[in-house]
Order: structure tokens, then sequence, then C-alpha cells
């Protein structure tokens, strides 16, 4: 990865985070899709080495210090482990990363841990601000640079390595009970901004607003945080809000998110989509600075760390909605839709990948969703077959995903691109052709990208 104390690149518009090193090679090779690299502080700490010896990416970087995840509920930060290595013996005890951090941090984040409970607002002392935002901001800016002794393997300047910007821990931003209060963490979230505007310039500062749907919601609560943070001594807003799914967003939501961008952006701010989906996309013509997710997920997530688990699901994402659709709906899709490669190419996909996976027969696009079978035994002994997705299907379907991505931003961005025009398109071409998949989400942006608030779907 690059050095990017310069500060945020011109041009950069697409932000690709890198939730595991297993996506590394994949990441790698599609790096010609994005512009910067976001890592998650969980993975940078646990990750260093591999990560600041990266030479191949020649992407700039930028680091969420996740201080959010402290204030979940402890045990979205737990695992069961080993008492020792090779004993059978088990504890639920802070996964390895969260204490590396919270000892990185210090107090209040390591006392917390200490204690087995949620941060809580009242931690943060004021006379101590500083001294907290010093420690989390300098970790950012050296993490990822290369010890002295390595020095001989890098060219000039690649020894040191900065992100692109300088993130504010942040914390999440909830409605208040009564409705007529701030959110508990709002006057935290300033207060360690202001510490860092004290020392840092503020062109190198990202402030994150990290808002729960139920203030998102909330007009009168909604506007005040709002304008509040049109004010904030940093020059870039990093935006979440949390678990919003464009793909069911109302109008009212998706015009309430359309005008947060855009007013942000008037008072001077660039405003980057921490996790966003094609609506955000669509937003880069509106006043986003950038829209930011992950290999092949993360287009809207929770701010609580919740843990991974179960089967992977085969799912392609239809560029022409704009939607990671489950493989089966899309052939079928495609089946309705498409009468040969050369059509899919031109109303679906002509990305490289999907390219070279037809290679000019349609047939092909069942790689997307190849399977193997395997077996198990219900509780009363009977044999039943799953189907598990091949390893290949899986690793097809997120190349896929960056290139098409990365052909919808470029797309958008395009001096031609008109979106009234795009989406009604494709809701005609979907409601006339088929029953599978439903594209009201499309005609919810269309409405909600409108000049005028009134305008129907």
């Amino acid at each position: 990865m690059i050095d990017a104390s310069g500060g945020w690149p011109q041009g950069a518009r697409h932000c690709l985070r890198l939730g595991a090193m297993n996506d590394k090679a994949i990441v790698e090779d599609h790096q010609d899709s994005f512009d910067v690299l976001v890592l998650q502080a969980n993975l940078a700490v646990s990750a260093r080495n591999a990560l600041s010896s990266w030479t191949a990416m020649r992407k700039p970087f930028w680091i969420d210090p996740v201080a959010y995840a402290f204030a979940a509920a402890p045990a979205y930060l737990m695992s069961e482990q080993k008492l020792k290595r090779g004993d059978p013996e088990t504890q639920v005890t802070y996964k390895r990363t969260f204490k590396d951090l919270a000892e990185i941090y210090g107090a209040p984040f390591s006392l917390a841990l200490q204690q087995r409970r949620s941060l809580d607002p009242g931690d943060f002392v004021p006379e101590d601000d500083r001294q907290v935002v010093q420690r989390m901001l300098e970790w950012q800016r050296t993490v990822l640079s290369s010890p002295p002794e390595d020095a001989k393997f890098f060219d000039d300047g690649e020894v040191a390595r900065e992100p692109v910007l300088l993130t504010v821990p942040y914390f999440p931003l909830q409605s208040s009970a009564e409705g007529e209060l701030e959110p508990a963490w709002l006057a935290v979230n300033l207060r360690l901004l202001d510490a860092a505007a004290a020392t840092y310039e503020r062109n190198r500062l990202a402030a994150g607003l990290l808002i729960e749907e139920s203030l998102f919601d909330s007009q009168h609560e909604f506007d005040q945080v709002r304008q509040t943070y049109e004010t904030v001594p940093a020059d870039h807003i990093w935006l979440w809000v949390s678990d919003n799914e464009e793909i069911d967003m109302t109008i009212p939501r998706a015009q309430r998110l359309r005008e947060l961008v855009r007013q942000l952006r008037a008072s001077g701010k660039q405003v980057h989509q921490a996790f966003g989906g094609s609506f955000s996309s669509l937003l880069l013509r509106d006043g986003l600075t950038s829209v930011g997710h992950g290999v092949s997920y993360w287009e809207h997530k929770s701010w609580e760390p919740l843990a991974g688990g179960g089967l992977p699901t085969l799912r392609y994402f239809y560029p022409p909605l704009g939607q990671r659709l489950r493989f089966l709906d899309v052939d079928a899709l495609v089946d309705a839709l498409v009468s040969d490669a050369e059509d899919f190419h031109e109303g679906v996909c002509g990305c490289e990948v999907c390219r070279t996976t037809l290679d000019g027969d349609l047939a092909n696009f069942a790689s997307y969703g190849a399977v193997a079978v395997r077996e198990r035994r219900d509780r009363s002994g009977r044999v039943v077959e799953y189907d598990v997705p091949q390893s290949l299907a899986l690793t097809l379907s997120k190349r896929h995903y960056l290139c098409a991505k990365a052909r919808e931003v470029t797309r958008i961005l395009a001096d031609d691109f008109d979106p009234a025009v795009h989406l009604s398109l494709q809701i005609e071409r979907h409601e006339r052709g088929q029953q599978i998949v439903d594209p009201g989400h499309l005609k919810v942006w269309r409405a909600a990208l409108a000049e005028s608030v009134g305008a129907q779907a």
C-alpha cells in the first residue's frame, strides 16, 4: 500500500473495505476497480505484518478505528476460546484483536474491557480527550509503516505510510427515549473532534457520523444532528446510517439520505458513504464524495460487530437492478430476458469477468451457480442431501462484483448519464419481461432523486 499523507486523492470516488485477509488475492488482482482501500482497525492490528508488507497493493488506505465496537454489548466482542493450546477446556472471553486495540487505545477502552462492560459516554473525562485522540490518531498514522530494518526492501518514501485521512473516534447517535434530549454520545463525539482539531489540520480529519435508524427517522432530532455536523472542525464526514438497506428504503428515507448528503456538501464538507449500495453510487452525482462497500458484502451494516456464521450463499450482483440476488433468481431472469451471450453483455453485464466466464456461450453463466452436493444425517438418522457453493463459483461472484461496481461508478459519473432515464428504462424492462424480481426499489430511488420532493414513483 502507498502513503497518503497528502490527504484525500484527487478524483477518488470509490472505496473498498477489506473485511478479511482471505480476500487479499482477489482485491489485489482487481485493485484497478477502486480508489481507496478501507481497513477495519481490528484487521490492521491482527494482520499488521501482512498489510505493511503488501507491496503489490498500489492503493492508498483508510483506517476505521472501530471505537464504536466498544460501546456494543460485550458479548459481541467475545468468543469461546481454549484456556491452553491442546486443552479441551474453554472459556468465553474477549477476542485477541479487541484486547490489542484496548491496550493501544488505553483508558477508557481498556477499563471497560477489564470490567467486562460496554463503554459509556460517562467514561470520557474532558481533561483526557486530547490524550485519547492523540493515541488513536498516532496509531493510525504509524501502524502500517514498515519497520526501519525493512527499509532496504522499499523505494524512498515508501517506508512511512499514512492513511488518506485520520478518523477521529466516533460512537453511535441514537434517538433519546424522550425525543427531546440530544443523543447520548453526541457531546463526546464533538469533544473528541475539537480535541483532534487542536493538534491536527482539519483537512486531514474525518468525522464519523454514525446514525441509528431510530434517529434517522426522527426528523426533529435528525435535523439537529445534521446542523451540528455542518460546523464540526473536520473537512470530511464519514457517513453511516446503521443497517440501512437501500433496496428496502421508503421514499421519505431515501429523500432524507439524499438531502443529508446535499446539505452537508453545501456546508463545505466532503461526504463519504461508509457502507453504500447502488443508490449511494447515484448520489455521487449529487454531492457525495465517495461510496464504500466490501467484497460483495457490506453495502449496509449494523454498527454492532455481529459475528458471522452459517454457510455461504451464492449471490450474483445484478447490475440492471443494482442488487445482489440469489443465483437461481438471476438465472431465471436471464432465461426470461436474455437471448444469447451478446445480449447478456449488452443488457446485464459486460464486465471482463462475465465476458471471460461466458466465453460467447450463455450456458456458461451456470458457472456462477456451481454447487457441490453434500450429505448429513438428520435427528432420525436419515441421510439428507444439501448444496454447498463451489469455491470457484464464490470467487467468480466476488470478482464479477468488484468489476461490475467499478463499471457502475464510472457509468454514473459519465457526463451523458441521466439517472431518471436509466432507472425508468430498467423499471420498464423488468416489469414487462418477467415476474421474478420486483423492481419497486428503482421507483423509490427515481422518486427520491427527482427535484420535486412530491414526485411519484
